[in-house]
């Protein structure tokens, strides 16, 4: 009989336990799975792909800023201040477009209001990759479904429990200042030559031959975008979508063409400019004619990433428009580019001060 008491007892206990801890995810939810953020709490915002669903379904915005890690020092601050409106930022670090569309897709599905705009990096390394490629590996499936059983995963994570409910409270606490959707996701760094030089591990011999943009590599292109993005586009005439292709550095480029892969790379940005620039609803900014950012290492964490002062030139371009492409304009602009990457002196990016 004590046996049996005992063993009743313990299951008790421990249910208490498991009880006690979903309810507390439940309630300060950290990642804000059921409801907006709670006021007096101190909310760490972090771990970006855990987090944005949260965002899409309970943050107030009429202005999305997504895409790859080129959007992480995009403050929606500024975005809001230099285009209007009310933003949130939802960076997906490594994100293939499958990944950024399906997001984009969650909001429309998830947000009552209307979304404006939408800010989205279009990374020219992404688009030669099969249409359903995902970069979803650690990606938490529960939180961006309609599925509460599955939930459990959530409500009782010892992870989420000790590190992110715990941690919030205690900063709380503290009266700590938390995460505010600018400083959400950004990465801050040294930048400068010689950090970069550091990271960037240059191909000893360059390519004797040149890989071509094949009809499979069109297709590979068409299809990513169409069911990314133009599928998407099509069916929200009312938000106008802003793409920005990355300026990544020079050393970049130097990769690609000791590589031997220029014809491709440029065959595939201009496959998707074609392809986005025939809807009204769409605006592409350029920023490789900026040649004196992309060619000055002092504004790089790494050979592509780039600090906050390259992310206020993107958004305040969006305004007076310097780098926007005009459909006429793509086979002009290509050649410029292309002949800019191959006659740059590559050397001079290596020499000391």
């Amino acid at each position: 009989m004590k046996a049996k008491k005992y063993v009743i007892r313990t299951i008790s206990y421990v249910l208490a336990i498991l009880i006690l801890a979903a309810a507390l995810v439940v309630v300060i939810d950290p990642f804000f799975h059921y409801h907006a953020p709670l006021s007096g709490i101190t909310y760490r915002m972090r771990e970006e792909r855990y987090t944005n669903p949260g965002i899409a379904a309970h943050f107030e915005y009429d202005t999305i800023i997504t895409g790859t890690s080129m959007t992480r020092n995009i403050m929606p601050s500024k975005v809001d201040n230099v285009l209007g409106g009310q933003s949130v930022k939802m960076p997906i670090p490594g994100a293939q477009l499958g990944d950024i569309g399906d997001l984009i897709e969650y909001s429309y599905r998830k947000h009552e209001g209307k979304i404006d705009k939408i800010i989205i990096s279009l990374d020219i390394d992404r688009l030669c990759e099969a249409s359903d490629a995902r970069n979803d590996s650690a990606l938490p499936h529960y939180l961006y479904d309609d599925n509460y059983f599955n939930d459990i995963n959530y409500v009782l994570n010892k992870s989420v429990l000790a590190h992110d409910v715990v941690g919030d409270i205690l900063e709380t606490l503290k009266h700590g200042e938390g995460t505010s959707l600018d400083k959400y996701g950004s990465h801050e760094a040294d930048t400068g030559s010689d950090v970069v030089l550091r990271q960037y591990n240059r191909i000893d011999t360059a390519a004797t031959e040149v890989i071509p943009f094949s009809k499979e590599d069109r297709k590979l292109v068409e299809d990513n975008v169409t069911q990314n993005y133009i599928s998407i586009i099509g069916e929200h005439p009312d938000t106008t979508f802003y793409f920005f292709i990355p300026p990544y550095s020079m050393l970049y480029w130097d990769e690609i063409i000791r590589k031997g892969e220029l014809d491709r790379q440029t065959g595939a940005w201009k496959t998707a400019l074609e392809l986005l620039s025939q809807y009204d609803n769409v605006k592409i900014y350029d920023f490789y004619d900026c040649t004196e950012v992309i060619t000055d290492l002092d504004y790089y964490y790494d050979y592509i990433h780039f600090d906050n002062r390259i992310s206020d030139m993107i958004v305040e371009n969006m305004v007076s428009d310097e780098y926007l492409i005009k459909s006429d304009e793509i086979d002009n602009r290509l050649i410029r580019h292309r002949q800019w990457f191959e006659e740059y002196d590559y050397e001079s990016l290596f020499l000391e001060d």
